[in-house]
């Protein structure tokens, strides 16, 4: 099999002054995904693999012994094993000889894996650049299997950014009372804690702590009839397709559900990956429609909840990063238009935030609408002298430029 140079660097260099700052928080996010992943450059050379890429493909360790390791090293050569395939192919390349995602191709993964077998993807990340792989595990209840359907798409939908709401991909919505009821509250405690499986105590105690004996030991008739919501038509007795069992606990089944959250998540660490491997364009495509995706802020309809605070403070500071991403990338394209959006959206998200707040100020002043920037900043001082008794650290004659007249429409 034709195996890439690995001795070749990475392509390009950061991209801004702000890109150091967030290789910490990229790397964190990078190992906290639950899907196998691994970045490449344009030869095929390894350049990063997460947590779960390593249980699933090295069991758990990258070894002095396997260095330096390629694309084919890792998966290309497996693949090539499988039923029909190509066995001199290299993923890299066919990836970065298309103009989108690879159709997704099972592998058979080594004894050492985690499990037998991952659904594998290849993306570009940019016309100069290398690839990200992306590897989910398959099992024996995975449609592939029974050749219903080759690429197989997760059969439940959960949009937890901004208000609650369940699909199932075949049926359509399942929506109803009982979202705000408890087995409503269990599904979004189970969303809130997806990388992990949790007990029924753990459950109780995060969501009802002054509850009665009673109430915490119905913990399991709450799952039970949260299964029956989710899947009406499921044969007694049988497992559930979307919240498994396991180790004494409940999680939601990744293969078999999908979140916005989680896909929210993914698009952000690969859109800044991108940006920091110098990748403007690769980043634009990711980045862009994770902010789509953020449509307000995590279980907006559980404001109160103490079990979500921090989840929601995590994902709001990744949309904040996402968006300050943009606006530089669309003023770098001199898309003034675009960047003034994402700013708007990034003041309208963070009202107290000084930054946020000067920079859509600017873009207004820039873009000629005078008035609103007037507005923005009367809001933000009124705001700040309301809530903290504090003026702007800023004053408007400070962004405004000389040939701005700013009463002057």
């Amino acid at each position: 099999m034709g195996t890439p140079n690995a001795s070749e660097g990475t392509q390009g260099g950061p991209f801004g002054p702000w890109a150091g700052a967030w290789e910490e928080t990229i790397d964190d996010l990078f190992d906290q995904i639950p899907y196998g992943l691994f970045t490449v450059n344009s030869s095929g050379a390894v350049l990063a693999v997460n947590r779960t890429g390593r249980e699933l493909l090295l069991g758990g360790s990258l070894g002095p012994s396997r260095q330096p390791l390629t694309c084919c090293d890792l998966i290309c050569n497996l693949a090539g094993r499988s039923e029909g395939a190509d066995e001199n192919a290299c993923l890299t390349q066919e990836a970065l000889a298309g103009s989108g995602p690879m159709d997704e191709v099972r592998v058979e993964l080594p004894p050492e894996s985690s499990t037998e077998a991952a659904w594998v993807t290849v993306s570009p990340l940019g016309a100069d650049g290398g690839a990200i792989f992306h590897l989910r595990p398959a099992d024996e209840a995975d449609p592939g299997r029974a050749g219903a359907s080759p690429y197989p798409h997760p059969r439940l939908r959960i949009f937890a950014l901004g208000q609650t709401r369940v699909e199932n991909a075949a049926t359509g919505s399942i929506g109803g009372q009982w979202i705000e009821r408890r087995p409503g509250q269990v599904l979004k405690y189970l969303v809130c804690a997806r990388q992990q499986a949790v007990d029924a105590d753990e459950i109780a105690q995060a969501l009802w702590p002054e509850a009665d004996v009673r109430v915490l030991s119905s913990v399991r008739y709450f799952v039970h009839t949260l299964r029956s919501r989710l899947e009406p038509d499921r044969v007694p007795r049988m497992p559930s397709a979307f919240i498994e069992s396991r180790r004494g606990g409940y999680s939601l089944n990744p293969r078999r559900v999908w979140i916005d959250a989680a896909e929210f998540e993914q698009l952000v660490a690969a859109g800044l990956a991108a940006l920091v491997a110098g990748e403007p364009e690769a980043a634009l495509r990711r980045l862009e429609p994770a902010t789509n995706l953020y449509r307000g802020d995590f279980l907006a309809d559980e404001p109160y909840a103490e079990w979500a605070l921090a989840e929601r403070d995590r994902l709001r500071e990744l949309a904040g990063r996402a968006l300050r991403a943009l606006i530089e990338l669309r003023l770098a394209a001199d898309d003034v238009e675009s960047a003034a959006r994402h700013a708007r959206r990034l003041a309208d998200m963070e009202p107290y935030d000084s930054d946020a707040q000067r920079r859509h100020i600017e873009l207004s002043l820039r873009r000629g609408r005078r008035t609103e920037a007037v507005r923005r900043y009367t809001l933000f001082r009124r705001r700040l002298a309301r809530d903290f008794g504090q003026e702007p650290d800023f004053a408007l004659t400070e962004v405004r430029r000389p040939e701005d007249d700013l009463f002057g429409d």
